[in-house]
């Protein structure tokens, strides 16, 4: 049973590891804490998209040793791994959207 229902603090007190790793399907990026969780992405190709927003639904959960449910880990493990890129590459977009914006509105 979850002693803290904060599952951020619950995941902050572990090491995080990032590495390329290769089996039977491939080469590919493996995230993991050493005694509390393993994932990758679904897609591979993803790790180079420079646009690319990752989402919960976009991890695979390997291995879950958490008292928390798999959906929840994948919400927290966003925010963890790539939620500073996320908000970079939205604030990024958001910037573009606004300077075609402005472009269109000079052109009419």
């Amino acid at each position: 049973m979850k002693e803290d229902n904060n599952i951020e603090t619950y995941l902050a007190g572990g090491k995080h590891i990032a590495m390329q790793t290769g089996k039977d399907d491939g080469i590919y990026w493996l995230y993991l804490s050493t005694d509390r969780y393993e994932f990758r992405l679904k897609d591979e190709s993803w790790q180079t998209h420079e646009s690319k927003i990752i989402k919960p639904n976009d991890l695979n959960i390997l291995v879950n040793d958490t008292p928390f449910t798999s959906r929840e880990l994948a919400n927290a493990l966003v925010d963890l791994w790539f939620g500073e890129e996320n908000e970079e590459r939205k604030e990024i977009a958001n910037r573009k959207a606004r300077d075609r914006r402005a472009k269109q509105k000079e052109v009419s």
